[in-house]
């Protein structure tokens, strides 16, 4: 199950990605990967302060909600800047 939401979240992510890069909406893209990692941080930094299972529990909320939507981010945004060159050296 974990590695169906994990799957879900990065895809859903590259597409958002993705189609922003297509819209040169690259400010949009980057408050979002700053806020996921803003995120990660603030989790991390409260596992931190947790002793047993709860941080565990919480280190592996971090690592299926926040870290496959950053990755989703990055490769989406590079899979529509790619695509913006390739249809510019297409078109011209």
């Amino acid at each position: 199950m974990e590695m169906l939401v994990l799957i879900l979240v990065g895809l859903g992510a590259s597409v958002l990605a993705h189609m922003l890069s297509l819209r040169r909406l690259y400010s949009v893209l980057l408050v979002l990967l700053v806020l996921a990692g803003g995120l990660y941080a603030a989790i991390h930094w409260y596992v931190g302060t947790l002793e047993g299972w709860d941080g565990l529990t919480l280190a592996i909320f971090a690592l299926i909600a926040v870290m496959p939507f950053g990755a989703g981010l990055i490769l989406g945004g590079l899979t529509g800047w790619m695509h913006l060159r390739w249809q510019t050296k297409r078109n011209t």
